[in-house]
């Protein structure tokens, strides 16, 4: 069941998920030719944060054009807590795909440099622990006004 609501995602992003695809590639490549330096942890972290940005700020925004959807997905099948799961699970679907992306290029253009299991897992845990604090806000209404009644909005 938690297969069905991560390709809900996918299906909300789908024009934007073959475009991050071309750009989780081009970041890296970006990166060796004008600093060649930050090629290995800089490269993949910078080319995740903003994959992992861009689709789920995409998939929030199209949830958001329709209210009612949300509705209709509790009253489906999925518990809320399915859901809730199932944003996660988005997460780290993404963040396989840019390590494969990766991956691939590092396999073709050897400078771009491999990646070690340490890497990844510290580049993973970097992008997690932002997005399970921004993830609450995003289920609990309350915690949103909350949020804009801090910051004076």
């Amino acid at each position: 069941m938690l297969f069905h609501l991560i390709k809900k995602d996918f299906l909300l992003a789908k024009r934007y998920v073959v475009i991050m695809l071309f750009v989780s590639a081009a970041i890296p490549l970006f990166i060796l030719w004008r600093a060649p330096v930050f090629t290995g942890l800089v490269s993949f972290l910078s080319t995740v944060i903003f994959t992992e940005l861009i689709l789920y700020q995409y998939v929030s925004l199209a949830e958001a054009k329709y209210p009612e959807v949300d509705a209709l997905l509790c009253a489906a099948p999925y518990t809320r807590s399915s859901i809730v799961e199932a944003k996660y699970a988005f997460f780290l679907v993404v963040f396989i795909i840019c390590f494969i992306v990766y991956s691939v290029l590092a396999f073709f253009i050897p400078q771009i440099g491999k990646l070690d299991l340490r890497t990844v897992l510290s580049v993973f845990l970097f992008c997690a622990i932002p997005y399970g604090v921004y993830m609450p806000f995003q289920f609990n209404k309350k915690g949103v006004i909350l949020l804009s009644s801090i910051s004076g909005r």
